[in-house]
């Protein structure tokens, strides 16, 4: 059997020598991405379980957001953050839980300007989007 993991498809795109988001920007990560989806697994997950050894939550919300709004990123950010909810939600995180490992609690007056708050809001109204008001003015 010759065929290739999605572990080594990831080196041999050279993918494992970029650190921290830059990864992002990389052409051929999209390349990996469809390798990951032919093998019938989620890349999103597989890619965020790669960048969680490297970054905390906080730090992580942060450089999707960042990479949100850059153009030269070569993914959709917005599932990579949705992969960040599932894993949230497969450790029964709650809304209290996301916004304290977001660190949103030591923003103060800041709240309403960090960049990740958008990150926490999404979440809760996945959470329970019938309460979702109720949670985020808490």
């Amino acid at each position: 059997d010759n065929e290739k993991t999605t572990e080594d498809v990831f080196k041999l795109l050279r993918l494992n020598t970029d650190k921290g988001g830059e990864i992002l920007k990389k052409p051929v990560l999209t390349t990996w991405f469809k390798y990951v989806g032919m093998s019938g697994q989620d890349a999103n997950q597989l890619l965020l379980l790669k960048l969680k050894m490297e970054f905390s939550d906080e730090d992580l919300a942060k450089v999707l957001v960042a990479a949100g709004r850059d153009t030269n990123v070569q993914i959709e950010v917005w599932d990579m953050i949705l992969a960040q909810h599932r894993c949230w939600r497969g450790r029964k995180k709650t809304a209290e839980d996301v916004f304290n490992l977001l660190k949103l609690n030591n923003e103060g007056e800041q709240l309403f300007k960090s960049r990740i708050l958008d990150v926490w809001v999404s979440y809760v109204v996945e959470l329970d989007k019938k309460n979702a008001d109720e949670e985020i003015l808490q």
